[in-house]
């Protein structure tokens, strides 16, 4: 459900701290179905969008309340000589960008996560008689095993020393003794249960489709996990295309109201509009995955990847809605520079590895190389940023045909080793900004980026670097957390990538110490000819 207006401007950007409000007047969760996942589809399927701009309306107010942010908050450089501050990351971003950064999440929260799955696995197995009232209590609160403290009690309890199938019955016993003792009435009150906001339903989402693939999970939880979630994907599916017809509506209205003609821009952001509702269900439900099942979020998120097609590639993008040969022909030079380029193999945890050079060199360098351009050399062919732009859509895209990458995500492995002096700052700021455009719309999770300097370059260089500002004020606070820098020796980069962020030396650039040979660019490319012809 909406409570905005058609028209109102909607809230873009990361998730925002948690709030005191509640889904629902009284903290209930009602079903009027039966079972063990009973009631969940509904629920799940109308609170994520309303939970969200819940969200944003209680920092605001918190701010409100408690004055401009202190000085603890994080200062960003916008590249233009202007500075701004960003609101420091919850505890639950910080804990999935180390997921991100890293390939697996905390300590912490991997441990507590194979607990509840083990419980979850062993509740389902009790007999009927002994699970009744915990039954009923997953009735009245589906997410009793993501927010619950009465859960997460008994997940604590025993130390190191988990037993996933005592703990379930300890909980069951639980359950019992107090129905017997306050009733149904008071056993299930509506203050019993913790209020669910927008992470806890897009962590249950998350568990329910690990518990729908798991094979120690009986037949009759996976049947139930997958019931629940071609559910909420049909329902989310819907919200989709809702999102996107208000948004044509605005614009149609706007225009309407102005009585002026249409202007070019609004004819275009019409267009992709079109091209976003035409797109099949499997397309809408990969960018509703990468929003994390928010449908606001998604259908922005479509409308400005299609957006960004038709500038890149022009009005025939809308007809074929991919990238043709013939689109990158004049993008020869940066593609045999090796611009951008999808790694043979996925990472130790599923994610494909993009490679970004930084190709261009100043000026007045002494010698340029056949494997780097000058910025003389760029104008005189005429590259723009969108060259660049076509270059990295073009390896996104190479990267979006594996499944792996669809479910898991990429990481971006940055050369950086080349110096870039500070007179270029403005070119680099436009085509920065235009690459993260594009890496913040395609239909994939980005995860990580990796910021190779090298050991050329010194730490109090990079630390007061303009270069890390300008993208911290382009990528935000969230993007900071995903960025992981590097000075060490390439020796050292290889060990360090492949033990702590699960990037093997076959997938490192030779130039950066790994085994990747510089012919196998060359190879790439030819293949990716071969797959469009």
């Amino acid at each position: 459900k909406m409570s905005a207006a058609p028209c109102e401007k909607k809230w873009p950007g990361r998730r925002r701290p948690r709030p005191r409000s509640n889904l629902a007047s009284d903290g209930d969760i009602r079903s009027g179905q039966n079972g063990f996942w009973g009631g969940t589809m509904t629920v799940l399927a109308d609170a994520l969008s309303t939970l969200y701009k819940s969200e944003v309306d209680t920092i605001l107010e918190q701010r409100q309340r408690e004055g401009p942010p202190g000085p603890d908050d994080i200062d960003y450089d916008n590249g233009d000589g202007s500075s701004g501050r960003q609101i420091p990351m919850t505890e639950d971003e910080r804990a999935s960008a180390h997921g991100d950064r890293f390939g697996r999440p905390p300590p912490n929260v991997a441990r507590s996560d194979e607990r509840l799955l083990a419980l979850q696995r062993e509740v389902a197995l009790l007999p009927k008689s002994e699970r009744t009232a915990l039954s009923k209590a997953i009735v009245k609160n589906p997410l009793l095993f993501v927010n619950c403290p009465h859960t997460k009690m008994f997940l604590e309890q025993g130390g190191e020393d988990f037993d996933a199938a005592s703990t379930a019955r300890r909980l069951a016993k639980y359950w019992e003794s107090r129905r017997a003792l306050f009733g149904d009435r008071m056993c299930y009150a509506p203050g019993t249960m913790a209020k669910p906001v927008l992470g806890d339903y897009q962590q249950y989402y998350a568990r329910i489709q690990i518990i729908m693939e798991d094979p120690n999970a009986d037949e009759m939880t996976r049947y139930d996990a997958r019931r629940i979630i071609e559910s909420i994907n049909e329902h989310k599916v819907r919200a989709v295309d809702e999102n996107l017809r208000r948004m044509d509506e605005c614009i149609i209205a706007d225009h309407e109201e102005r009585d002026n003609e249409v202007a070019a821009e609004q004819m275009m952001k019409l267009s992709a509009i079109a091209m976003a509702m035409k797109s099949d269900n499997d397309l809408k439900l990969q960018f509703l995955r990468v929003e994390k099942m928010v449908e606001e979020k998604a259908a922005h998120r479509m409308v400005t990847y299609f957006e960004i097609g038709l500038r890149l590639f022009g009005p025939d993008f809308e007809h074929r809605r991919s990238m043709a040969l013939d689109d990158v022909e004049d993008c020869s030079e940066l593609l045999r520079l090796g611009l951008a380029y999808v790694a043979p193999y996925e990472d130790n945890f599923g994610r494909s590895v993009l490679i970004w050079r930084q190709i261009v060199v100043d000026d007045e360098e002494e010698e340029v190389n056949d494997n780097y351009i000058s910025m003389a050399r760029l104008s005189q062919l005429g590259i723009t940023k969108n060259h660049f732009a076509k270059v990295m859509w073009n390896a996104l895209h190479a990267a979006m045909e594996r499944s792996s990458c669809r479910k898991n995500g990429f990481v971006i492995l940055f050369d950086r080793t080349k110096a870039l002096s500070s007179s270029n700052r403005a070119k680099f700021h436009s085509f920065a900004q235009l690459i993260v455009s594009l890496v913040n719309c395609v239909p994939l999770s980005f995860r990580a980026v990796h910021y190779v300097f090298g050991p050329n370059h010194s730490w109090r260089d990079i630390i007061l670097s303009w270069e890390l500002r300008v993208l911290g004020g382009i990528f935000g606070i969230l993007m900071k957390q995903k960025t992981v820098v590097h000075v060490e020796s390439f020796e050292d980069l290889v060990l360090n990538l492949g033990v702590a962020y699960g990037i093997s030396s076959n997938n490192i650039p030779a130039t950066l110490g790994g085994s990747l040979d510089s012919e196998y660019c060359g190879q790439w490319l030819t293949s990716r000819r071969g797959i469009n012809t």
